[in-house]
């Protein structure tokens, strides 16, 4: 009964070649493992078969005993891992780029609103100063309030994006604190 079983597992499951059980024995290792496609019931699966090697007194191979697994869920899964794996590579480059962009984007934009502000807040300086009427004058350091405060945000804007690509640089320098603790506290709720 045992040897026609093991001839029907044969007749699937390809045994060990005698090259591999050579190998092993001649290094003397008393194991080896390795993978195999076979077909069982009209499906591939992935077989491990792995070979204890038994060895007499002397280190002559005297028998050798194949566990056989089913491994094909478990490198079906391997392969989802590496796929998955790839795919979130792919994105994380992606997204890198995406980034990268959006920093070189906002440098570039905050330079080029920045020119016109300046111009603005220039032009209605010297409107403050040379208005006659006093109406023209409020106007005018309305304008200029307002664009200080774009001009702010431009720069904070421009400073986030330099710290985003690496290119902020932080110089020390002393202050006075009486004047820095004066400064008015704005919050945006």
């Amino acid at each position: 009964l045992i040897g026609s079983l093991a001839h029907k597992v044969q007749q699937v499951i390809p045994m060990p070649k005698i090259e591999q059980i050579a190998e092993a024995v001649k290094e003397q290792r008393p194991t080896f493992t390795y993978l195999v496609d076979c077909e069982l019931n009209d499906e591939m699966r992935k077989m491990e078969m792995r070979c204890d090697l038994q060895y007499d007194r002397y280190g002559d191979l005297r028998a050798y005993i194949v566990f056989i697994s089913d491994v094909t869920q478990e490198q079906n899964m391997l392969k989802e891992l590496e796929l998955q794996k790839s795919i979130a590579e792919a994105a994380l480059v992606d997204a890198e780029a995406a980034n990268n962009a959006k920093s070189a984007f906002l440098m570039n934009m905050s330079h080029e609103i920045r020119t016109p502000m300046n111009a603005i807040i220039g032009m209605t300086e010297m409107i403050t100063k040379e208005a006659y009427s006093d109406t023209i004058r409020n106007y005018a350091q309305k304008i200029e309030s307002a664009g200080n405060v774009l001009l702010a945000i431009i720069n904070d804007i421009l400073d986030f994006s330099k710290i985003e690509s690496g290119k902020m640089l932080l110089e020390e320098k002393e202050y006075d604190y009486a004047i820095a603790n004066n400064i008015p506290v704005m919050s945006i709720l």
